[in-house]
């Protein structure tokens, strides 16, 4: 008989423990609040970026906030200092290349391309010579 409790009850207490308890939930009328948070740039419709081509400080803003802009007008004035120095530094730099600050080479490349002419004329003759020994 304690065989027969072993092989029904024993499976019957496995199948009972082995049994998942299953979740029970209630749903509740509550109301919703959700909030996100992020960060960002709001641009309107027919926003545009404007990008000068030198670089230079604002010296006078020539356009109101809000005014109508047409293709070719002129928006700010910019002082650039940049493009001055950029000028004296070229002009320098002229001065300094110039034929006159340069004479001493420009005698020496002379008497070089004279003296490579000479070199050049003395074989020749001789070139000629050993073609007539041969």
């Amino acid at each position: 008989m304690t065989r027969f409790w072993s092989y029904v009850l024993l499976p019957a207490f496995i199948i009972v423990s082995c049994k998942s308890k299953q979740e029970k939930t209630k749903p509740v009328q509550e109301e919703i609040t959700e909030s996100v948070y992020a960060s960002g740039i709001i641009k309107s419709t027919n926003q545009y970026k404007v990008f000068s081509s030198v670089n230079g400080l604002i010296a006078e803003i020539l356009i109101k906030e809000g005014g109508l802009v047409k293709k070719g007008d002129v928006i700010i004035r910019l002082v650039s200092t940049n493009a001055a120095l950029n000028t004296d530094n070229a002009l320098l730099a002229a001065g300094y290349a110039s034929m006159t600050a340069n004479s001493e080479k420009l005698d020496e490349l002379r008497i070089n391309s004279t003296l490579a002419k000479n070199k050049m004329d003395a074989d020749a003759l001789l070139f000629k010579r050993q073609q007539n020994l041969w």
